[in-house]
């Protein structure tokens, strides 16, 4: 599968932000005008939104700034006291596609990052985290070796403190979803386990 087959549906030059509030007559959901996030001639697609334990919304994308169709991973923060948006800056540099971001942070406040990446030649799962806020991360580590296309992670951590990861994968040119766990913050996985058939 082409990478420009995998990242041309859903893409758009820019990112709409809206919010939502709870009106006290009804209770009705009203939502705010679209704001837009992002300005650049590049292609910012396929966001991913988390909110942190200190309560700033963290944003993350893929975005084809550096030029030649590579995509890296870029974020941004909003910082609800302040009411300001950080610089919009990359989580990955590699010269291959990183493509999918997904971002969520731990009980112990740890920040996950996971990600679909053509640097093994093949669309494989990646993550990397960060203990202080996103200053400093981890080398990327790799997570799926399937042979086929490994994307569109999504994570979350259970009450239990298991983390699981979700993600679509090809072997036969079709998608089924495949899922593993951790149990140990990582230092060991689950094998994955196919979801749907």
């Amino acid at each position: 599968m082409s990478h420009k087959s995998i990242s041309l549906a859903l893409t758009s030059i820019v990112f709409l932000v809206m919010t939502v509030a709870i009106t006290p007559i009804g209770n009705a959901v009203v939502w705010t005008n679209e704001t837009r996030l992002t300005t650049h001639l590049a292609w910012d697609a396929y966001p991913s939104i988390a909110q942190m334990q200190d309560d700033r919304i963290w944003f993350v994308w893929q975005s084809d700034r550096g030029g030649n169709w590579t995509f890296d991973i870029y974020y941004t923060i909003y910082d609800w006291w302040f009411g300001t948006w950080s610089p919009q800056f990359p989580l990955t540099t590699d010269p291959s596609h990183d493509i999918h971001p997904s971002l969520m942070q731990t009980s112990d406040g740890t920040l996950w990052l996971f990600w679909s990446s053509m640097r093994t030649g093949n669309y494989d799962l990646f993550y990397m985290t960060s203990s202080d806020n996103g200053h400093t991360w981890t080398n990327a580590t790799q997570l799926t070796t399937n042979p086929g296309p490994d994307v569109a992670p999504s994570a979350i951590q259970t009450s239990n403190g298991t983390i699981w990861v979700v993600w679509q994968a090809s072997s036969m040119g079709d998608y089924d979803l495949f899922y593993m766990t951790s149990s140990d913050n990582g230092h060991t996985w689950t094998n994955a386990t196919q979801l749907t058939t």
